[in-house]
């Protein structure tokens, strides 16, 4: 999720998860970024489940400028594979406007339990 951003145009990211606890099953662009009706370029996403991370840029089509507000980024769908507390963390995290200048803001951290 995003809150209250400005002219968002491109987010190039990458997430660390215990593989132990967790698989990646499969990641998906949010609705955000198109929430204007103009397109995304395809996603990239690499996701190496044998060490517990994923590379995913997402951005929006040349020429469609920025969005701004709140919503839904990207989705992770994840599987267990064991019982056990993991973390999941934004390591490198770069929101871009327009001009692909870097918008601040913190990226989350997550504890997932699996019983």
């Amino acid at each position: 999720m995003v809150e209250n951003v400005s002219d968002l145009f491109t987010a190039p990211l990458r997430l660390q998860f215990d593989p132990k606890i967790l698989r990646l099953n499969d990641v998906t662009p949010g609705g955000f970024l198109s929430s204007d009706g103009k397109p995304l370029m395809p996603m990239s996403k690499n996701i190496m489940n044998d060490t517990g991370e994923v590379s995913v840029t997402l951005s929006r089509a040349p020429g469609a400028g920025g969005v701004s507000g709140s919503g839904t980024l990207v989705n992770f769908v994840f599987q267990a594979q064991a019982k056990g507390t993991a973390t999941v963390s934004l390591p490198d995290f770069a929101l871009r406007d327009s001009k692909l200048q870097q918008i601040s803001g913190a990226p989350p951290q997550l504890t997932v339990t699996v019983r």
